[in-house]
């Protein structure tokens, strides 16, 4: 029997393998930024054709007038006087033909090795220096998911569509239209969202926003509400699932896009 090593010439050195394999990775991230740039302009496009305008704003103050003036939750995640929102945040504004803003949506970003640990269990996902008053008089302990939410994470919230103009689909193209722009411009690893239980327990979580998953992360009120104990659900899903999603859009049975 020969001694020589065992070499065909199908072999390949384990550096030529590890570059291909580089390769096969670099062609399928660009195919998946070329979906969520493309997801982008469609479902924009969409809500066009829906006889609405949506831009990016990134003026909280007009976000907070808004929320305000049709009585919606003004969530401290978005506030300009608490936070530097410059860089790291946007808000969709949607308007219908008379100029009037009919819908909204605000999504943020981080970068953290663990965003449940280092931003909601210290209240600073609401204030830079967390809530001012005792904890336990408005939530009880974190509950932290099963995975570790780590890298740039983002968090969505202040959704809110008018009466008038629901049913039309923008509760689900603005979830979707948000993160595809934050897997752009902030190449977020993570999505999530806090809902109420009583939002839990309807389809806006999974069948609008997207998410696949649902977890409590905490009971009790919401800063700068005088609300009821309830319980507090994280949402969250990760880029690849939303990526999915975005190929899943085709097949929703009232609002599909397809996007590939």
């Amino acid at each position: 029997m020969s001694d020589a090593p065992v070499s065909t010439p199908a072999t390949k050195p384990i550096a030529e393998e590890t570059s291909l394999a580089q390769d096969r990775a670099s062609i399928d991230a660009t195919k998946c930024d070329e979906l969520i740039e493309k997801s982008i302009l469609l479902i924009e496009e969409k809500i066009r054709s829906s006889g609405y305008e949506v831009c990016i704003n990134r003026d909280f103050y007009a976000l907070r007038d808004y929320i305000n003036s049709v009585g919606a939750y003004d969530s401290p995640i978005f506030d300009p006087d608490e936070h530097d929102l410059k860089t790291n945040a946007l808000w969709l504004q949607v308007k219908s033909k008379d100029g009037t803003t009919v819908a909204s949506h605000a999504e943020r970003a981080f970068e953290c090795r663990d965003f449940v640990s280092e931003f909601i269990e210290t209240d600073r996902i609401w204030f830079t220096k967390g809530v001012d008053i005792e904890t336990h008089k408005w939530r009880t302990q974190i509950h932290h998911p099963s995975v570790v939410l780590s890298g740039n994470v983002s968090i969505a919230g202040s959704m809110f569509v008018r009466k008038e103009h629901r049913g039309t689909g923008v509760s689900l193209y603005l979830p979707y239209l948000s993160r595809s722009i934050f897997m752009r411009d902030h190449k977020t690893d993570w999505n999530t969202g806090l809902v109420r239980e009583n939002i839990l327990n309807s389809r806006i979580p999974t069948e609008y926003y997207g998410y696949p998953r649902t977890a409590l992360v905490f009971s009790g009120t919401l800063p700068r509400t005088n609300s009821a104990f309830t319980d507090i659900h994280l949402c969250w899903i990760s880029r690849q699932e939303s990526i999915e999603r975005l190929r899943q859009l085709a097949n929703h049975p009232r609002y599909p896009i397809a996007v590939e």
